[in-house]
């Protein structure tokens, strides 16, 4: 598609447009809530405060992979075949909203959303790979799974999914949206897509070669466990890394936590600001943030 150009990238939108509203489709109907979009992955999460129902939401969670590996098993991009890999995992997580407007996010961690990951690493396109705490709750009469540690390891490692053999109902989550709440949700929405929307531009106009530069930020702060004390290290980050960023003009992109650390995306040249010195700000950006937290916050970013 590379070779078509401007064309070939229209095209590549279509499909990944396609491919993603077919997955948040059946997420949907599957009751579960899409929380973040992590370059070509999303994160979905089925929550509840209620213990008897963590089973149940174990189970719709694995019959959600069950049927987003074999629907979309087959997807095809103009002969490229696109494929999934998927990890599953339950238990407690925290949910910590930071920022400050006009940019909030919404930031999920846990161990739960670490062994996701880690299941979603071992599993191969194609392939679900389910938690021990899953399994667990599921059970060998509720699904067919294929162990792939050796026998030290194998009463805790992830187990490939390889078929739900009890299937619980369907409640799809139905959350009314208040128009009040309308210009404090567009906070969570990068100003990027704001911009698209606000100009009425088609939708074919979603494909754009662009000259951007990108920041990759380790925090390397370890979360094991969220209490008020962490909540409010992680707004004093986030202010910083706002202050910084909005400054350069440039665009937060992303805040998560997931098996691979505490990491925030930035980018410099997204609609609506770009400007020649783009990949100078994007450098400053770094160096004042490297400074400020280390001498704020006592970090080590890299």
């Amino acid at each position: 598609m590379a070779a078509l150009g401007n064309r070939g990238l229209e095209r590549l939108t279509a499909h990944l447009n396609s491919f993603f509203g077919r997955m948040i489709a059946i997420i949907n109907s599957h009751g579960g809530d899409i929380v973040k979009f992590a370059g070509d992955s999303l994160i979905s999460i089925w929550p509840t405060t209620a213990e008897g129902v963590l089973k149940y939401s174990a189970q719709v969670a694995s019959q959600c992979a069950e049927s987003l590996r074999n629907e979309l098993a087959n997807f095809d991009a103009d002969g490229v075949p696109l494929r999934l890999h998927l990890g599953v995992s339950v238990g407690s997580r925290a949910c910590v909203h930071v920022g400050t407007p006009p940019r909030f996010e919404f930031v999920i961690a846990g161990q739960p959303i670490r062994d996701a990951a880690i299941c979603e690493e071992n599993a191969k396109p194609g392939q679900v790979y389910i938690s021990d705490s899953v399994y667990s709750m599921i059970g060998a009469s509720g699904a067919t799974v294929k162990n792939t540690a050796d026998e030290n390891q194998a009463d805790k490692s992830p187990r490939q999914l390889l078929q739900m053999l009890k299937h619980v109902p369907l409640l799809p989550i139905c959350v009314p949206v208040r128009t009040e709440f309308i210009k404090t949700l567009e906070c969570y929405v990068p100003q990027a897509v704001i911009a698209h929307i606000d100009s009425g531009s088609p939708d074919y106009f979603l494909a754009e070669n662009r000259i951007v530069t990108t920041l990759f930020v380790n925090l390397n702060l370890n979360i094991q466990s969220v209490n008020q004390e962490v909540v409010q290290k992680l707004q004093s980050i986030f202010r910083i890394v706002q202050e910084c960023v909005h400054r350069a003009e440039g665009t937060i992109r992303q805040f998560i936590v997931d098996d691979k650390g505490t990491i925030l995306i930035l980018a410099f040249g997204l609609p609506p600001l770009s400007h020649e010195d783009d990949a100078a700000r994007g450098v400053r950006t770094a160096m004042k943030l490297v400074a400020r937290l280390h001498k704020k916050e006592q970090l080590q970013p890299s």
